[in-house]
């Protein structure tokens, strides 16, 4: 049945948009991370089968940002650089803190 439902959503899907609201440097009000996942070959294969190394659909929205995709981590690394998000408001929130504090490193 699983792989009934894989297969189905992935013929299905158009996008599937995410939102975290964090708070903002200041304190006052929150600011979105939006996360994009756009329907494409690349990541219908990965919801239809699943992930594999190197074909993951993180790996897919990074390979993506071209067409509209985006994910978390890089929405925070840009809020947390801008300045509207402070760093440990950042790595708490983000998917991988360990990658985003490496990236805000460099």
């Amino acid at each position: 049945e699983q792989q009934s439902v894989r297969e189905r959503l992935a013929k299905n899907f158009r996008y599937i948009i995410c939102q975290r609201l964090l708070p903002k440097a200041d304190r006052h009000g929150r600011v979105p991370a939006v996360e994009i996942l756009k329907s494409n070959p690349r990541t219908r294969e990965c919801v239809e089968s699943g992930e594999k190394p190197g074909k993951t659909i993180l790996d897919a929205m990074k390979s993506g940002e071209a067409d509209g995709m985006q994910h978390f981590d890089s929405e925070i690394a840009k809020l947390v650089r801008s300045g509207l998000v402070d760093l440990e408001t950042g790595l708490s929130y983000a998917s991988n803190p360990t990658v985003l504090g490496q990236e805000l490193a460099r």
